[in-house]
């Protein structure tokens, strides 16, 4: 699931953005959600999910934030992600069994997605404004 959302968002994100911001990004979305996760759990984690929230908050925002949508985001995306995200801080999954989830990763991802989207909305329209 999120190797898919990764190639689906990933993919419209180069291509608009270019593949060198698309690795800037990547490393960025990679390093903090999952070094937030490591500081509050310690190294029993793994995976792509806190990238993966951090790929759809950037492209939420930044279609949200458009005059025009930059990204084909189905709308109800985010309302899912959002509503996974409090069940695995709820630790609902874990009483029937399932690993707990790197919900501080989940949780940083999103946050660095949405602000790092923030930050490249400012910096076009302040070069827009300039030019």
């Amino acid at each position: 699931f999120n190797m898919v959302l990764l190639w689906v968002f990933g993919r419209q994100l180069e291509l608009r953005e270019g593949r060198l911001t698309l690795v800037l990004l990547m490393l960025v979305f990679a390093v903090i959600p999952n070094l937030g996760q490591y500081l509050a759990a310690g190294i029993r984690f793994g995976g792509m999910s806190g990238v993966v929230y951090a790929v759809l908050g950037y492209c939420w925002l930044l279609n949200r934030l458009s005059p025009q949508p930059v990204y084909a985001f189905p709308p109800a995306l985010m309302g899912l992600m959002v509503a996974w995200l409090l069940i695995g801080f709820s630790d609902l999954l874990t009483w029937f069994g399932f690993p707990a989830m790197a919900n501080v990763a989940h949780l940083g991802g999103l946050l660095v997605g949405l602000a790092a989207a923030w930050f490249m909305s400012f910096i076009r329209r302040t070069k827009n404004l300039k030019s």
